[in-house]
């Protein structure tokens, strides 16, 4: 079973998304490794449901251990995005720690956002719930998932952002 030959693995390749990768079958899996190694993006992302990050096909991916759940009142300037801070509120984080990779964003000396490459590929990790509503109405999270998404990472400024998304970029 063959991944789309895109680098964005669209959700609905994958069965029961949002569930654990145990749930594939091994050659679902071994394809899906294969499609990271030639340079697919692989997004994992928090909520409430952190223990399905903590199985032993997620553990071999993930930039990070996931350990719980963690309170955050304040989340931090994101560097690519100086003018648009994330909305301050309770927000419920994945606690992790580092294993390999790199922290592109931290809160309290935590990963908000990590990443890692796999062969051409890259795995990345939000310790946040993409589907929250402050998240999705903030004005950076388009940009930020042009951002982790890009082939070209040098070429996504915050000026290009900021026209694509028909605002004006902070200085």
């Amino acid at each position: 079973a063959a991944f789309p030959t895109s680098r964005i693995l669209p959700l609905a390749a994958l069965p029961a998304f949002a569930a654990s990768l145990s749930e594939l079958e091994q050659s679902r899996y071994e394809a899906l490794l294969d499609w990271v190694h030639t340079g697919g993006i692989l997004v994992f992302a928090g909520g409430a449901s952190y223990s399905l990050l903590q199985g032993p096909r997620e553990r071999e991916l993930l930039p990070v251990r996931v350990r719980g759940l963690m309170q955050a009142r304040k989340l931090p300037v994101l560097p690519s995005f100086p003018g648009m801070p994330m909305p301050e509120g309770d927000w419920t984080l994945i606690d992790s720690v580092l294993e390999r990779g790199e922290a592109l964003a931290e809160v309290d000396g935590k990963p908000l956002i990590a990443r890692r490459e796999l062969g051409l590929g890259e795995i990345y990790f939000l310790a946040l719930d993409y589907a929250a509503a402050r998240l999705t109405s903030w004005a950076g999270n388009f940009a930020l998932w042009d951002l982790l998404l890009a082939r070209d990472k040098e070429a996504v400024t915050l000026d290009a952002l900021a026209e694509e998304m028909d605002v004006e970029a902070a200085q």
